[in-house]
């Protein structure tokens, strides 16, 4: 039976219009940077500065005082050396709108009577600064207490500038394993999404207008965390534009 032309036209604009579709849902799933921190072609001890990530083009741009670790069958991590300020982050596409970090992270203080935390953020900090210069986070200390930021002061080593924006206690706490923090900042709403172990603590935040993000980078970094302890874990950064 031979089908008149209108339907196959048709048929030919239906099959277009599918491909656009798929390409744009393609386009909107953006990329995928990861680190899972394993060993292969690495060691422990190795500095993760300027080390390439498992998946992904980018380059980590790290302190010093960052390096791979393992325990063998329970899996790898990035660790300290000292219980200096650190940092570990990649770059962000410049055209990212929407910006998801998700790490494993553990807060194990130096020194008991000192304040520490492990943070997970986006912006555009000094680095090496704990905080999240010109942008978003939330820190974890060893209590289980989390704390989601806004700092304005891309060199604030004090957190003089930082202005808590919500805390609470994460689900399911234990402190001698890892949390997973995951943190989304939608640069067009202007909006922050926030999760602790899986549990939505913050849904489409509205940061206020003079709130100024520069989405330039994503990682970790922390203040005073024990050496040689698991510190962060399972790194995944998704953006779409």
């Amino acid at each position: 039976m031979k089908i008149p032309l209108k339907f196959r036209r048709a048929s030919r604009v239906a099959i277009v219009l599918i491909g656009l579709m798929q390409a744009i849902g393609t386009s909107y799933a953006g990329t995928e940077i990861s680190d899972q921190f394993g060993l292969k072609d690495r060691a422990v001890g190795l500095p993760l500065h300027k080390l390439s990530v498992e998946k992904g083009d980018v380059l980590w741009a790290a302190t010093r005082n960052v390096v791979l670790g393992g325990e063998g069958i329970s899996g790898f991590f990035v660790t300290v050396n000292d219980n200096m300020p650190f940092a570990a982050r990649v770059a962000l596409p410049t055209d990212a709108k929407v910006i998801t970090v998700e790490a494993e992270v553990r807060a194990v203080p130096s020194n008991p009577e000192k304040p520490n935390f492990v943070a997970v953020g986006i912006g555009n900090p000094q680095l090496g600064t704990p905080t999240w210069g010109k942008g978003v986070y939330v820190f974890l200390q060893p209590t289980g207490h989390f704390v989601f930021s806004y700092d304005s002061d891309p060199a604030d080593f004090t957190s003089k500038s930082a202005v808590p924006l919500k805390g609470g206690e994460a689900f399911e706490y234990t402190p001698d394993k890892m949390t997973k923090v995951k943190l989304e900042y939608n640069d067009t709403k202007h909006t922050v999404s926030a999760w602790v172990n899986g549990v939505p603590v913050l849904q489409d935040f509205e940061l206020k207008a003079d709130y100024v993000v520069e989405p330039m980078f994503a990682g970790v970094s922390g203040y005073a965390q024990a050496a040689n302890a698991p510190t962060a874990g399972k790194f995944t950064v998704t953006v779409a534009p």
